[in-house]
């Protein structure tokens, strides 16, 4: 089943101490990266994305979309902004 998430590989300190300009050229293409110490999850590397402008009724929405989007996928964006359009965008009757 396809999910909306961004690819994660798991990668050991050593591995990407070894080929640290390809781990760092596949999260900058979008692949999360998760350092392993011991076989341990230690930290994850994403790549930096700089939100865009909304100007409209977008407005206001921008950071929140960007900080959802990050941490838990475009499933979950998608879901947020049905929630918002069900609350703000349509008149009420």
């Amino acid at each position: 089943m396809p999910t909306d998430t961004p690819a994660m590989t798991d990668v050991s300190i050593q591995e990407l101490k070894q080929n640290l300009s390809a781990y760092l050229s596949r999260a900058e293409a979008g692949e999360a990266l998760v350092v392993t110490r011991h076989g341990k999850p230690l930290v994850r590397i994403v790549a930096v994305t700089e939100p865009e402008v909304v100007v409209g009724p977008g407005f206001g929405k921008t950071k929140l979309r960007q900080v959802v989007r990050e941490r838990v996928g475009d499933l979950a964006l998608r879901t947020l902004d049905e929630d918002r359009r069900d609350r703000f965008d349509e008149p009420k009757a």
